[in-house]
C-alpha cells in the first residue's frame, strides 16, 4: 500500500505505530477498536513480511501452553501482566471469530492449515475496517517530541503528527527482511538503555575437529534431552554441516552462551549403563542393540569415537569402554563456538531494557507517550509459537 503523503505535517494521529509487523498491527487495530485515530508506518513495500515466512508458511501463531516462564528477559516476571491482560485462549477465540482453520502440531503450537497469509490478512482487514491508516515503504528519518507533548515523526515521504507513539520495529534476525536498529536508536534516543542483542533460536556451530567426525551425520536426526543452565528441553535434534539444529537445540540457544557445554541425552528412554548390565542383553552384537534405538550412522559414529567393534557382543566389549560410550551417548556434552548468526535467527535475545517500561502498559517510564512492543523488548519466547 502506497498512500501519497503531503508536508509539512500530512496528518495527526493519536497513535503513530512504527513497524508493521505482528505486534505493531495488532497494536494498531485494538487502539482504533478503542476509536483512538491510528497510523502505522512499514519501511518494507508490504506488510508482515515475518508473519508471511514464519512457521514454515503456516504461522505457529500461538501456543495454548503460554506462561511466564517461556520467556527469556533480564525481568523474568514481566512478561505476567501482558499475559493476563491478553490470553493466548483470547487470541484463539480471535482466531475462530474470523474462520481461519488451523491446528494443533504438538506440544501446544497452533497453526494455520492454509497459510500464514489468513493470520497477516485477518490483522489488515481489521486494521482496514476500523479506520487505521497504512503507509508502506516509507523510511522513518526523526523522531522529536516538543514542548506540548506531542511527537512530530519526519519520514521520507513527509511528516507525521501523534500524541502517542508505539516503536514496534521488531529485532535484528531475518536480516533480508530488511530489519533495522531504528528501534534501538530511537530508545536510546530517549535516554533508554538497550542490552546486549544476539541472535536466539538459532542453530549452533561446532569446532571443525569435531565436526570432522561428525559430518557424515549431517541431515540425521533423534529425540534427545538438552540441557542448558536451568531449562531442559525435550525435542528433536538434527546435526548439520557446521554443528546441530532442530527445535531442541534452538530453544537451548535462547540460554546458551559462548563457551558454555550442552548436555545432551541421545537416548532419553534408556539408561545405557543399566542397560549393558542386563544379562538378558549381553549376548546381543552392541550395534544390534542401538540400532533399536538410535539412526544406523549415529551409531556407527560413537561406536568410532570409542574404538569399538561394531559386530562385538555386549559381553565382549571392556566394562571401562561400555561405561565411556554409555556416557557419551546418555550424557554427551559438545561445547558450541558460535551460533550460525542472525541470519539464521528466529528472534534476537535483548533489546529495550525493560527497567524503564511500564509492564502494564508497555509506556516508557522516561517519556510519556512512548511505547515499545514486540521483539524490540528484552523479552524473547521459547520456540513453538511464543513470539507470535
Amino acid at each position: 500500500m502506497n498512500t501519497k503523503i503531503d508536508s509539512p505535517v500530512a496528518m495527526k494521529s493519536d497513535l503513530l505505530v512504527i513497524g508493521g509487523g505482528a505486534a505493531g498491527l495488532f497494536a494498531a487495530w485494538t487502539a482504533s477498536q478503542q476509536g483512538k485515530t491510528v497510523s502505522v508506518l512499514e519501511r518494507n513495500k508490504r506488510f508482515g513480511l515475518k508473519i508471511l515466512i514464519s512457521g514454515g508458511g503456516r504461522c505457529n501463531f500461538t501456543n495454548l501452553k503460554v506462561k511466564k516462564s517461556n520467556f527469556h528477559s533480564q525481568h523474568p516476571n514481566f512478561p505476567r501482566f501482558a499475559l493476563e491482560n491478553f490470553s493466548s485462549a483470547q487470541f484463539v477465540e480471535l482466531i475462530q471469530g474470523t474462520h481461519i482453520p488451523f491446528h494443533e502440531k504438538k506440544l501446544g503450537q497452533l497453526f494455520c492449515d492454509r497459510s500464514s497469509k489468513d493470520i497477516l490478512n485477518m490483522l489488515l482487514d481489521g486494521c482496514r475496517r476500523t479506520g487505521v491508516y497504512l503507509v508502506s515503504d516509507v523510511d522513518v528519518q526523526k523522531i522529536q517530541k516538543d514542548d506540548s507533548q506531542n511527537f512530530t515523526v519526519q519520514t521520507s515521504r513527509g511528516s507525521f503528527g501523534a500524541s502517542k507513539v508505539l516503536i514496534a520495529t521488531g529485532g535484528l534476525s531475518f536480516p533480508k527482511l530488511g530489519v533495522s536498529d531504528f528501534g534501538y536508536k530511537v530508545a536510546r534516543q530517549f535516554g533508554h538503555k538497550v542490552t546486549s542483542r544476539e541472535p536466539a533460536l538459532v542453530p549452533l556451530v561446532l569446532d571443525s575437529n569435531i565436526m570432522s567426525d561428525l559430518k557424515q551425520l549431517a541431515g540425521v536426526s533423534c529425540p534427545v534431552i538438552v540441557k542448558i543452565k536451568k531449562q531442559v528441553f525435550e525435542d528433536d535434534l538434527l546435526f548439520t554441516h557446521w554443528g546441530l539444529s532442530g527445535p531442541a537445540i534452538l530453544k537451548a540457544s535462547l540460554y546458551w552462551q559462548a563457551g558454555e557445554p550442552l548436555r545432551i541425552n541421545l537416548l532419553p528412554n534408556v539408561s545405557l549403563q543399566e542397560a549393558f548390565q542386563n544379562p538378558g542383553l549381553r549376548s546381543l552384537k552392541i550395534s544390534k542393540y542401538l540400532d533399536q534405538f538410535l539412526p544406523h550412522r549415529l551409531v556407527q559414529v560413537w561406536l568410532d569415537f570409542e574404538k569399538i567393534d561394531s559386530q562385538l557382543k555386549i559381553q565382549e566389549i571392556p566394562k571401562k569402554s561400555l561405561n565411556k560410550l554409555a556416557n557419551q551417548i546418555n550424557q554427551w556434552t559438545p561445547t558450541p563456538i558460535e551460533t550460525e548468526g542472525f541470519k539464521k535467527a528466529e528472534v534476537t535475545r535483548g533489546g529495550v531494557s525493560l527497567d524503564e517500561i511500564s509492564p502494564r502498559t508497555l509506556e516508557s517510564k522516561l517519556v510519556p507517550g512512548l511505547y515499545f512492543a514486540g521483539e524490540v523488548l528484552d523479552v524473547t519466547g521459547w520456540l513453538g509459537g511464543y513470539n507470535f
